[in-house]
């Protein structure tokens, strides 16, 4: 009894350890993207490269450690050492962004190479930097999962949990470091700061490692010795699931740039615009995630399932645009209300703009597990087929990441490039729509050729944003605002009586 109840204390204390590495992570990120702000000159270009790198990083670490987790006696060992590297290498990142100003702007002079190509310059050299500490983040999961469940966790719960307090260890770094560290400590310090608690983690992990454990009881696991070959069936199922999680990653990093350009036209701060925004994914990931595992238990998901949940948040994205457009009023209200209490205020701020972002995160929280569920119970060769699910959607990140930060926001605009996420969410349900395995195929093209409708009504119907308003600074001129009567207000920031001359959503600015 006293071993199970020292287990049990080390698994609790495991998973503060846990918690913690996912709060510095975001320190890290956060801290970086401010960093890249002032490099690159602008906020999409710096939330491009950081989210590029974060994730492919994520993705690379997730995989490699993936491959050697099990074979490694002492997994919570190579994840203290894993906590070190990164506090180590993170300390010489501030530095290591200086020195590369000495690589390209003498390039850039040399070569006399145009903005937009001496962007990319920046971008491949600082993805480079950041991709290393990005992939030591990835490889900690594989390994703290594999130590956890070896502290006598049963499979299925402990990686549950894992997931949770990660994630929402990953909310608590976002909003200390974008809401109150960045602004008392600065940059560096909030660096060091991550680093200090990446140091206390491996120290403490690596004393519970040195305490003797036993022998665990692991769940029992049905193995199968012999690979099962798909039928037709479920390899066309198998294949929709991959194209249609890869397509939905693509346009939730859509989401995450577009809506992080738009925040920072309406707080008139980068920080608190990337803040936020991280903020809400991470929340709605994790909601999604345990709500599908509440509904899971009552029904089996399929195809289907999958296809409403795209058409669901295309639908939803498009529904919500109007209400960026108005947001500058809810600003201009929420200081009347609020002006006098700066924390009051930077809250009520906080959850106005996290309310409106929070129903689309939580349906994209929901997929992966959606789609990792119905390849379960589809199929035998798990290890293989998560491995690939994850990597397409991670592929999806990368690719929506970078493609919208240095092409659609600069030469589509904002508005437009969240019309373009929905349009593909809502695309890939037309398409599993049409491959579900229905008994009629008249069904099918039916609710397919339903959705596209859908879309074009969704399309013309849904209005664009005010440019007076949105570009109006709300969140600078709140307090001019504030005093005037509610009619006057909206006449006075919509600009009536005013020409509009010129309005472009450039590369650096609006």
């Amino acid at each position: 009894m006293g071993k199970n109840n020292t287990k049990s204390w080390f698994r609790e204390i495991a998973l503060v350890c846990f918690f913690l590495s996912g709060a510095s992570g975001l320190m890290y990120e956060v801290a970086w993207n401010r960093m890249l702000g002032l490099t690159f000159g602008n906020t999409i270009f710096a939330s491009s490269t950081v989210l590029t790198a974060f994730m492919s990083g994520l993705a690379l670490g997730s995989y490699i450690s993936g491959r050697y987790a099990d074979r490694i006696s002492k997994p919570l060992r190579i994840y203290a050492f894993l906590e070190i590297g990164i506090g180590i290498y993170c300390i010489f990142i501030p530095l290591s962004i200086k020195l590369l100003q000495g690589i390209y702007i003498p390039l850039q002079r040399s070569m006399q190479l145009s903005f937009y190509t001496f962007s990319l310059v920046r971008f491949v050299l600082v993805f480079m930097l950041l991709l290393i500490p990005a992939t030591f983040m990835g490889a900690t999961t594989p390994f703290f999962s594999r130590a956890y469940v070896r502290i006598g966790e049963r499979f299925g719960h402990g990686i549950g949990r894992i997931y949770s307090i990660n994630t929402f260890g990953a909310f608590a770094g976002v909003v200390a470091s974008g809401f109150f560290m960045l602004e008392n400590l600065g940059v560096r310090r909030t660096i060091y700061t991550a680093v200090v608690i990446n140091v206390i983690v491996a120290v403490v992990c690596l004393l519970i490692d040195r305490r003797p454990m036993g022998k665990t009881k692991p769940d029992k696991v049905e193995e199968n010795k012999e690979s099962i070959p798909l039928s037709s069936g479920q390899r066309k199922v198998f294949i929709a699931l991959l194209i249609g999680l890869g397509v939905s990653g693509f346009a939730a990093m859509v989401y995450e740039l577009a809506w992080i350009r738009i925040l920072a036209m309406i707080l008139g701060s980068s920080v608190y615009a990337f803040s936020i925004m991280l903020a809400t994914f991470l929340v709605g990931l994790a909601l999604g995630s345990i709500l599908f595992s509440f509904i899971v238990k009552w029904k089996a998901p399929n195809l289907l399932w999958f296809g409403i949940v795209e058409l669901t948040i295309g639908v939803i994205v498009v529904v919500m645009l109007p209400l960026f457009g108005r947001m500058p009023f809810y600003f201009v209200d929420l200081f009347d209300r609020f002006g006098y209490n700066h924390i009051a205020l930077e809250i009520s701020r906080f959850f106005m703009a996290f309310s409106v972002m929070i129903l689309p995160t939580v349906l994209l929280g929901s997929l992966f597990p959606m789609v990792t569920h119905i390849c379960t119970r589809d199929y035998r060769e798990l290890g293989r087929r998560v491995g690939s699910i994850y990597s397409v959607n991670t592929l999806g990140n990368i690719g929506g990441s970078f493609i919208t930060g240095f092409v659609l926001i600069p030469y589509i605009g904002i508005q437009n490039s969240v019309l373009l996420g929905a349009t593909l969410n809502i695309l890939v349900a037309c398409g599993i729509f049409l491959v579900y395995d229905t008994p009629k195929l008249t069904r099918r093209i039916a609710a397919s050729a339903a959705s596209l409708v859908i879309l074009i009504a969704l399309i013309f119907t849904i209005p664009t944003w005010d440019k007076m308003i949105i570009s109006s600074g709300a969140s600078v001129y709140a307090p001019k605002y504030a005093d005037i009567k509610d009619k006057e207000r909206e006449l006075a920031m919509s600009g009536i009586g005013e020409e509009l001359l010129y309005y472009k959503e450039g590369i650096e600015t609006t």
